[in-house]
């Protein structure tokens, strides 16, 4: 069917389908395949791992874990099973095979790790001890009032109690302390005093406190203490009154509770200046004087740090009110429960030393709480504690076996890429101003890197040193070689008080899997034990190096720019070297990632993720794989492009660099580990570091051809760092209207003075729309074209003939216009889950259900403004002669009555269901189409043309809907009988006396008004609502 199209019109959509048409591709050259033994195996991980079924783009992490995932069940002795876990296991294992081999190694500290092993592993003599060699060592200076059954409170010093868990086991309890590097002078050391922890684990007061969501976790704990106390009291050959028993531990939970109630969560800790609190060890007496300080302080240091500790030296507070709240809760509580607490505790740090029955009942509980199905065996124990009690020692004997040399060159290549990648990102940085960007650079530049392990671990003589004075003797139980590798730990720590800080000392294991980043020395750190696969292997492709161990890196980077970190300043001093406008422009960004993460609800456990606590570790997930991807695009146009992998050639470089970082999270957790990891730990779980950190990142979606609306290509999308010009902590593809800044009211009216905004250009091509329309009622016809219409007006009526009805037209937008965008906002928020926008078929029903409701409630505006633009085309005689709007609706209620307002409400609201579903859906269409073309850029000329085609489409199908909506609206009712009887009898009359195409009369103007009032209406409201903002933020 022709339409009637001027020509006009046909000149404007010539150039647009110039730009839409498909370019021809060059020829394709088929890529490169590599059959070297590290592509060999990085294809080899990739047919383990991918689960093709999946859409990358709804569900890029079952796409690339979701076959490793179903075919790595969870062991029964684990609570979780991922790479990482998988990587520590096979170091345990070659742990393992260190310890138990008849080697014997030259170095003393390493021969006294095999001897703490072995120890470890006999089990027949801790079986036969059971618990008392730990009973014995309590009675020694205090009965224990829920084992010996005897208490006599005139015996009870609290100081002298924690004097003896702190001098044995380092179990201080109630307060946390010990040395620990000045966050604001760093080359110092002072004793650091913070809150102490629950018995179940930091971070875990929810358990405590909400005893009805975590009611199966908290009987588990209950039956686990009167178990074990049952257990002591057989031991040494005491009988067990249970009911006692049950009685004393339901008091020492009751008592744990009100300690958990003053704990101060997580969430409100991450201020690092507020934690940090300088005063004097004198002030503790006054701040916790239940305690004697001075007499505990000299009691479990070494004699070489007490003229140190008598000078009365700086101390650092973390949580000034804790230790107030805490006096006042043990001052009320008695001291027979605070006895049986505190020794409950002391006798956890005994539980792997005292016999198979206990580690039984503390596998039970462990299946309870955790989800654990079994315990583990015993070597894995024995080896963690062993590496562990002497890890210097341990991670030496580990490298020189298991760790290639040439992986630490190859990492610290990658590492100078990544921070020339990180500069490069801030120096494209516009939010920040310069000082705090020349600042942030040199923090960059500054960073200490620690790769592999340190160069003392090669040189036996020097890892001896390191551990002077350690005593282990192989003919001591286990519990004697653990207290004495404690007593030296705690004595070496100690008397660091009295030394200058290095701040190039290495900080963690060589063979631990993991990545740091130290805030209070600027420094990262990858140990040998992380750099192996699937995270790094120097002859796998760089995609996946980039993509897995090449995103930790970046991880590690930007956590000294997180919310933390950034607290900190090149030399890891603790300062505000932030500007206030940066500073806020950070929070607004950080606020966004809190937002995302927040809401999102983790499968099964009816717990969200905790975006507060998280935020830090979110942060340096997003701009890590930035800094990674971009490190990895420069290192493709040094090098040109990779070979493909083989059976795997159709994935592109790029797309692999995203398959190797989803690698490094593959993985799953038992229910109760995840309900743990949610309340207690800073990282979100697995799915969302790879699904929500990927849609965060255009290149990825890109790089997938991932379709806008898609899951992993969101419209709404947060970041905190990123390269380019698109500076936003929200980067939106849709109309900041749905920004969740700014209210819901504020929203309406600024829709309304949007529309408003756009008719005041477009009213006159509404008056000539709406003229052609009703041209040729009368058995003649008026006006031969639009351009004609139009003249006529200006000719007849005079140049302001042409705002004829702008009241109406005015009062039309500030009703339907401000009803509908409201409440389509409205919609769309509420239909958005977890950053994800609706699909294409709900955006188009939202529209219809906004423009339903908009055109009700616009519909009397509408009718006045029909009767107000037609009234000049009537004979004089004939002319309603309407003063405004208003005149218009009281003269239509008196002289028609009040129903006749909605005169044509039924068409009045489909065309509007037609016009705001075609309207919504095709715009977004059509500028994905035109955006894919890669010849117009996201900005006002792509809008236009976006609304020019979504105009097109809207026209077509709502104009004979609208042509009926006039002619209902504007008809006379001559001696009681209306002209038409409703919309379907309209189109009949049309058709029969002016042919079908006048169902389409008013084309041009029509079209010409509805693009140009889409775009000039979100024009204007972009620019309200980014005024809004700024002025949020000033106030």
């Amino acid at each position: 069917m022709a339409l009637p199209i001027n020509n006009g019109l046909l000149l404007l959509l010539l150039p647009l389908s110039c730009l839409c048409s498909p370019r021809v591709p060059p020829p394709i050259t088929p890529p490169e395949i590599s059959t070297s033994p590290g592509f060999i195996k990085a294809a080899g991980i990739l047919q383990e791992a991918l689960n093709t079924s999946i859409d990358p783009c709804n569900d890029f992490y079952q796409f690339a874990c979701g076959k490793w995932i179903a075919n790595n069940p969870i062991p029964a002795e684990l609570t979780g099973y991922g790479r990482f876990t998988e990587t520590r296991e096979r170091v345990l294992a070659e742990l393992r095979e260190i310890f138990e081999s008849h080697e014997q190694p030259q170095a003393i500290s390493m021969r006294a790790v095999k001897d703490v092993y072995q120890s470890c592993m006999d089990q027949k003599k801790m079986d036969l001890l059971g618990a008392r060699p730990m009973i014995e060592k309590i009675q020694a200076f205090l009965n224990w009032p829920m084992v010996h059954n005897v208490w006599q409170e005139s015996q009870f010093d609290l100081t002298s109690l924690l004097i003896h868990t702190i001098s044995s086991r380092d179990v201080s309890v109630f307060v946390n302390f010990g040395p620990g590097e000045d966050s604001k002078n760093t080359s110092r050391r002072v004793l650091y005093f913070d809150q102490g922890d629950l018995a179940l684990g930091g971070s875990t007061r929810d358990y405590y406190i909400n005893k009805t969501l975590y009611a199966k976790q908290m009987k588990a704990y209950r039956t686990y203490l009167i178990g074990k106390v049952k257990l002591f009291t057989e031991d040494i050959g005491l009988i067990a009154n249970e009911s006692k028993i049950a009685a004393d531990v339901d008091e020492i939970i009751a008592f744990e509770t009100e300690f958990a109630k003053i704990i101060v969560p997580d969430e409100n800790r991450r201020n690092r200046t507020a934690l940090y609190n300088k005063r004097k060890i004198s002030d503790l007496e006054t701040l916790m004087p239940i305690i004697d300080w001075q007499r505990l302080l000299l009691a479990v240091t070494p004699f070489s740090v007490h003229s140190y500790i008598r000078s009365d030296p700086d101390i650092v507070i973390s949580e000034l009110n804790f230790l107030s709240n805490m006096t006042t809760l043990l001052s009320s509580t008695s001291p027979r429960i605070i006895t049986n607490y505190v020794l409950s505790r002391f006798a956890s740090s005994w539980m792997t030393e005292i016999g198979t029955k206990y580690e039984d009942l503390q596998q039970e509980f462990a299946f309870a709480m955790y989800g654990r199905k079994k315990k583990q065996p015993r070597w894995k124990t024995c080896v963690g504690i062993a590496a562990g009690e002497l890890d210097h020692a341990s991670g030496a004997m580990y490298i020189r076996k298991h760790f290639d040399e040439d992986s630490k060159n190859s990492v610290m290549q990658m590492i100078d890429d990544l921070q020339l990648a990180f500069s490069k990102m801030m120096e494209e940085n516009t939010w920040m101003d310069e000082p705090t960007k020349k600042a942030a650079l040199a923090k960059a530049s500054q960073m200490i890197r620690q790769i592999g392990f340190p160069d003392f671990e090669l040189s036996d003589e020097r890892v001896d040193e390191y551990y002077k004075g350690v005593e282990v003797d192989p003919s001591w139980s286990f519990s004697e070689m653990r207290e004495s590798l404690l007593k030296w730990r705690v004595n070496w720590a100690l008397n660091r008080l009295l030394e200058k800080v290095d701040r190039n000392e290495f900080i963690s294991s060589s063979s631990t899997v993991n990545a740091f980043y130290a805030p209070g020395k600027n420094l990262i750190a990858f140990p040998a034990g992380i750099l192996q696969s699937p995270f790094f292997d120097k002859d796998a492709p760089k995609a996946f190096n980039y993509g897995s161990i090449g995103a930790v890196i970046g991880h590690e980077i930007t956590h000294a720019f997180d919310d933390q970190g950034r607290q900190y300043d090149a030399t890891g001093m603790l300062r505000d070297w932030w500007s206030e406008k940066t500073a806020s422009e950070f929070v607004e960004r950080a606020k966004c990632i809190i937002e995302q993460y927040g809401k999102i609800e983790v499968e099964d456990t009816k717990h969200k993720i905790n975006g507060i606590i998280t935020q830090g570790e979110n942060i340096a997930d997003n701009g890590g794989v930035k800094e990674s991807y971009k490190a990895y695009k420069s290192f493709l146009q040094r090098h040109g492009e990779e070979k493909r992998l083989p059976g795997y050639e159709k994935y592109t470089n790029e797309q692999l660099f995203f398959i190797g970082y989803a690698q490094t999270w593959c993985g799953h957790k038992r229910t109760q580990s995840r309900i743990l990891q949610l309340k207690t730990d800073p990282h979100a779980p697995e799915f969302a570091r790879t699904n929500v950190v990927l849609s965060n990142l255009p290149e990825f979606a890109e790089v997938y051809s991932c379709p806008k609306g898609s899951k992993m290509n969101p419209t709404d999308r947060c970041s905190v760092w990123q390269f380019g010009h698109k500076q936003t902590g929200r980067i939106s593809s849709r109309s900041s209207m749905s920004d969740k800044k700014i209210p819901n009211g504020v929203k309406f009216a600024f829709g309304g003075i949007a529309g408003c905004g756009a008719t005041l250009v477009v009213q006159p091509l509404d008056l000539v729309k709406n003229r052609m329309q009703l041209s040729g009622t009368s058995g003649k016809k008026e006006y031969r074209s639009s351009m004609h219409a139009l003249t006529s007006i200006i000719k007849n009526e005079g140049v302001m003939g042409v705002y004829n009805g702008l009241s109406a037209g005015l009062l039309r937008q500030a009703t339907y216009t401000t009803t509908r965008l409201g409440i389509y906002t409205w919609m769309f928020e509420a239909f958005t889950k977890d950053g994800q926008a609706p699909s294409f078929a709900m955006k188009a029903a939202l529209g219809m259900t906004a423009g339903a409701i908009g055109s009700f409630v616009g519909t009397p505006a509408e009718l006045a403004l029909i009767r107000m633009t037609s009234d000049g085309r009537l004979p004089p005689e004939q002319r309603r002669n309407y003063k405004n709007v208003f005149d218009a609706l009281a003269r239509t209620v008196k002289e028609e009555g009040v129903l006749t307002l909605w005169r044509g409400c039924t068409p009045t609201v489909l065309r509007a269901m037609v016009v705001n579903a075609a309207q919504l859906a095709t715009y977004s269409q059509a500028k994905e189409a035109i955006l894919a073309t890669k010849y117009v850029q996201d900005g006002i000329f792509c809008h236009f043309l976006a609304s020019m085609i979504s105009g097109l489409a809207t026209t077509i199908a709502s104009m004979p809907v609208d042509i009926a909506k006039t002619r209902i609206q504007s008809m006379k009712v001559i001696d009681g009988k209306p002209e038409y009887k409703n919309a379907l009898d309209v189109w009949m009359k049309v058709i029969k006396n002016e042919g079908v195409l006048a169902l389409w009369k008013g084309f041009s103007p029509y079209f010409l008004r509805l693009g140009p009032h889409t775009v000039l209406t979100f024009i204007i409201l972009e620019q309200m609502n980014a005024s809004y903002i700024r002025y949020a933020k000033s106030h």
